[in-house]
């Protein structure tokens, strides 16, 4: 519902809790993130055609999430509301507006994220933390290789080209990313599964796929997986010239 009440943008970013941890206010021109965690990058990308971009972005590192269905059709009755009625829900009620109007809600929340934002940019004057190569990142990677071979990777892949060829025939443009993940995870066969599913599934995967110099600084949560707050803003900043970079040629 944020997503079909925001304001246009030329990039928009779809994918899973990995992309979502980019926050728009981390770019120089502010695209919106429609990233969902815990959900498919197939829901994500599914939701984020509805509105006009230059650009999508599609996170693929995870594919082996079902896309959400049932989220996917809520999206499209707020966009395409029955008998015009928009979707109702609390947070855009007309108790919820007059009490956000009273109290100045939105107002604060956006205060909030601007100062969670700033602090998390004044981290980048900071030297890295120092690399973490210990149990925590080790367990994740035997557990993502123990995850079993699913039919929905090549499922996904699938979907994921059809929604790609979808956008592009409107005169837009997609790309492929691979977030960076700790070297021990993103070396894992897992990972490997992803990639190559993707390629097999699309003919333009080496051409679609972003190529972002991510640097030497980026660092992660014990998980291995999300990159830490001064990595992100980095991330940002690297994606949105890449981004840049592959729309001049």
């Amino acid at each position: 519902m944020n997503f079909e009440r925001s304001d246009p943008a030329s990039v928009v970013l779809a994918g899973s809790s990995l992309l979502y941890r980019l926050s728009p206010l981390y770019f120089s021109e502010t695209p919106v993130n429609i990233a969902l965690p815990g959900q498919s990058p197939v829901s994500s990308a599914e939701i984020a055609v509805a509105k006009p971009a230059e650009t999508m972005v599609i996170e693929i590192n995870i594919l082996d999430r079902g896309r959400d269905t049932g989220l996917e059709r809520f999206s499209r009755r707020v966009f395409s509301p029955p008998l015009g009625l928009g979707a109702l829900s609390f947070a855009y009620s007309p108790v919820r507006s007059f009490v956000s109007r009273l109290f100045e809600l939105d107002a604060k929340l956006s205060k909030r994220e601007e100062a969670a934002a700033t602090a998390a940019r004044r981290l980048v004057d900071q030297p890295p933390a120092q690399p973490d190569s210990g149990e925590t990142v080790s367990s994740a990677a035997v557990s993502l290789d123990k995850r079993p071979v699913s039919d929905t990777i090549a499922i996904s892949a699938h979907e994921l080209r059809a929604i790609a060829d979808s956008f592009e025939a409107r005169g837009s443009k997609v790309y492929y990313l691979l977030m960076p993940m700790h070297p021990l995870l993103a070396s894992t066969n897992y990972e490997k599964r992803s990639q190559s599913a993707m390629a097999a599934a699309d003919p333009k995967f080496s051409e679609r796929l972003l190529s972002v110099d991510w640097g030497n600084e980026l660092r992660w949560d014990p998980d291995g997986a999300h990159l830490d707050s001064r990595s992100a803003v980095l991330a940002a900043r690297q994606l949105e010239q890449a981004i840049k970079a592959a729309r001049r040629n």
